[in-house]
């Protein structure tokens, strides 16, 4: 499709300054805090990161006293207390609780924080409600389960009952007192205990529009600095790596921990990327340290059974169970009272003498010696309490070793996060990204700039001289192959640049392209129809349309042609004879007719005024024409050259064919023929026309035809191009000024 060099810049120019607005506003937009589902849908198609060993998740949503499916959102003082005392005694380095706990995190809440808790226990009641009904009315839940799950949904309501009122009321329970020693006891000697309800969080978690938490900003000490602050969690864990600050590197902005030489890659507002693990993390449950608890509390049960019954009496006293328990037991208040490492050392060492003295117990031939003893007194029901007492003291240290093995397996070493896995895990993930040193690098506002200028720059050169059709299906794959481009390159090197943001800027280039075509397919048919008008058959104006372009404004084309002028006769008679408006239907009438025989035959029109219309076959546009569509062999210029493929020939045809279809309607016609070179041009004066010595020949021959009574003349050039049996020589002045008589000749029409 043609355009001038002023479309062009158009073309170029608007979308490509248009679209760049349209991806800085999507840069604007995106480059915060708005990362969203495609992601998600890019991260998972990453290499998974690895969960660190160092990590250990503590699920609060599945307890002994709870279902999974019921989750608790408020931790029991007790159990926090079970399990900070648990992490001193196997080392765990820090612990985060996430779920506020009962009467100490949410002591005196505020009405937006008690309005928060309300609603979520009693969407937990709602929920369970609705599962039974969907369960009776779907028949998953028969009638006589029914009564069963009712009184568990009353349990449950009853709970949610006490932790509402543990919300409102602060209660200064034992448990709640044990709670905070055993915190601040983890905090003097580990690395700290720190509540999602109460205390400082090592990071703000931001999430995006559709709620789901992709990144975190590290707290600082102060918006005036450039330093961060150790992370509050893991604020004695992470001291080996150094101090940690942030500091601009290759257009970026890094978190810096100096010791340890890491570099964490932040986004414009300070925030880290968290680049998802697909793997899990260590997990315990909450549970797993409430049966370690109470199976400690039955297994001491059974040994102060044994000490009352005289079993221990073989031992010395120092060395009885039941003694080294009570002793580590007094042995953590004192390291709970005044805690510092010596008292956890001398608490610690008292718990492994009591438990290798239950062991040492079950070893030795303890049991054997009073089956004896009691065997030679024949007393059966001694007999009976030996085996009972001892059979429970040994499954309850069999279950209670394996779950220390596991608590301390996991625990050793170990920064937790405890709460439900839905809170709990964007805190591990962050840990984890820390601890491994991998996140998500966001491109620079530098480099967005660039990427936004290359991809509306490209997609205008593309598209700026393709037709309307073309440009939509190459935009389109174009849009394609630059969003795949894009996503691939953010999976395979974690270089986060947003898709959106070039597929934006792609995306207005090839909608305004696209219009801007449109805009110019239709301005050019219109230009061409008004330059051509019906200057060429149909077919070939939309033929030309498509492939070529009409002549600009006073420019010349040179061609050889036949030119054919048809001057009716009657026009002038009609003109005396019949009123205005019916000469001129008829001379309407006329031009169609002649116009129509013309397109029929191919000719092209290139002048119609009053009485004659000139047509010329071997025009530029023809010649165009035949050339592009392959629809005939082009014609010879040798004005000398004969056949079928001459201009003239064609012309000879055309007019004996109009005067043999149109029989009486040709009576009046009177045809001139000549041929010779013409210039063809489309000044704004007269339109698309052929101008030269043939076609101001051709006017007059048929204007002498009616003077020599003859049907069809032809120029001497004309006939020569013409069998001599086919034409007859005529004498006279074929202008008027001319001195001698010139030949012309007349076609023999039969």
């Amino acid at each position: 499709m043609y355009q001038s060099w002023q479309r062009q810049c158009l073309r170029f120019f608007i979308p490509l300054i248009l679209s760049c607005a349209v991806a800085f506003l999507a840069m604007h937009l995106l480059q915060g805090p708005h990362l969203g589902p495609l992601f998600d849908a890019l991260m998972s198609r990453m290499k998974p990161l690895a969960a660190s060993n160092e990590l250990l998740l503590l699920d609060t949503s599945n307890t002994d006293n709870e279902k999974a499916s019921e989750a608790v959102n408020i931790i029991e003082p007790q159990d926090a207390a079970t399990v900070i005392i648990s992490l001193l005694e196997n080392n765990g380095q820090a612990i985060l609780i996430e779920s506020p706990v009962l009467g100490v995190s949410i002591g005196l809440p505020n009405e937006n924080s008690l309005r928060r808790e309300f609603n979520d226990e009693f969407a937990l009641i709602e929920r369970n409600i609705r599962s039974l009904f969907q369960g009776i009315n779907m028949g998953t839940v028969s009638a006589a389960q029914s009564q069963d799950y009712l009184w568990n949904l009353i349990n449950l309501a009853e709970r949610s009952k006490e932790r509402l009122l543990g919300a409102v009321v602060r209660r200064d329970t034992a448990g709640e007192l044990l709670f905070v020693r055993s915190s601040a006891a983890f905090e003097a000697v580990a690395g700290g205990v720190y509540q999602n309800g109460g205390r400082e969080i090592y990071l703000d978690k931001i999430p995006d529009a559709d709620g789901v938490i992709r990144r975190i900003k590290p707290l600082s000490y102060g918006l005036q600095t450039s330093r961060y602050g150790s992370y509050a969690m893991l604020r004695n864990a992470f001291a080996k790596k150094g101090d940690i600050e942030t500091r601009p590197e290759g257009g970026h902005q890094y978190l810096i921990f100096s010791r340890a030489g890491q570099m964490i890659p932040l986004d414009s507002q300070g925030n880290i990327i968290l680049e998802r693990n697909n793997e899990d993390f260590k997990r315990l449950s909450l549970s797993d340290f409430q049966q370690a608890s109470s199976g400690e509390a039955a297994l001491t049960a059974a040994l102060k059974q044994a000490e009352t019954k005289g079993y221990f009496n073989e031992l010395e006293p120092e060395n009885y169970p039941t003694y080294l328990s009570d002793w580590a037991n007094n042995l953590l208040e004192v390291f709970l009272s005044q805690p510092n490492p010596e008292n956890l050392s001398r608490w610690k060492e008292s718990r492994l003498n009591f438990f290798t003295a239950v062991d040492s117990l079950l070893k030795s031939d303890t049991e054997k010696n009073l089956l004896l003893q009691y065997e030679g007194e024949s007393n059966p029901g001694e007999l009976n309490n030996v085996h009972s007492i001892f059979a429970s003291i040994k499954e309850e240290f069999k279950a209670l070793q394996a779950g220390r093995t596991k608590i301390h397996n996991a625990v050793s070493g170990s920064f937790c996060v405890m709460g439900q896995p839905s809170e709990a895990e964007i805190s591990l993930e962050a840990a984890n990204a820390i601890l491994l040193g991998r996140a998500i690098c966001p491109a620079s506002s530098f480099w967005l700039i660039i990427v936004i200028a290359a991809s509306a720059l490209l997609t205008t050169l593309i598209l700026i001289r393709t037709e309307p059709g073309p440009c939509l299906i190459l935009g389109l794959i174009w849009f394609f192959l630059v969003g795949l481009g894009f996503s691939i390159s953010f999976i395979l090197s974690s270089y986060w640049i947003d898709p959106l943001i070039p597929l934006s800027a792609v995306a207005s280039a090839l909608v305004l392209s696209f219009m801007l075509a449109l805009i110019n397919q239709i301005q050019a048919n219109k230009v061409f129809h008004a330059y051509y008008g019906d200057a060429i058959p149909a077919t070939y104006l939309d033929f030309l349309i498509k492939n070529s372009r009409p002549p600009r404004k006073n420019m010349v084309e040179y061609a050889k042609v036949a030119v054919i002028a048809v001057r009716n006769s009657q026009i002038e008679a009609d003109e005396i004879a019949l009123t205005a408006k019916n000469s001129m239907q008829h001379r309407a009438a006329f031009q169609k007719t002649i116009c129509n025989a013309f397109h029929k035959a191919g000719a092209s029109l290139v002048s119609y005024e009053n009485d004659v219309i000139l047509a010329v076959f071997g025009s530029p546009a023809e010649r165009l024409y035949i050339k592009l569509s392959h629809q005939g062999s082009p014609y010879n210029d040798d004005l000398a050259a004969r056949g079928n493929n001459s201009p003239a020939v064609k012309a000879v045809g055309c007019v004996l064919d109009i005067i043999q279809n149109l029989a009486d309607a040709a009576k009046p016609l009177r045809f001139g023929l000549d041929i010779g070179e013409c210039v063809f041009g489309s000044p704004d004066e007269t339109g698309y026309g052929a101008f030269g010595q043939a076609t101001a020949c051709a006017r007059i021959l048929s204007n002498l035809a009616s003077q020599y009574q003859a049907k069809v003349m032809l120029s001497e050039t004309f006939a020569e191009k013409l069998d001599q049996n086919l034409t007859r020589r005529l004498d006279g002045k074929l202008h008027q000024n001319a001195d001698e008589e010139e030949p012309f000749y007349e076609l023999l029409v039969t």
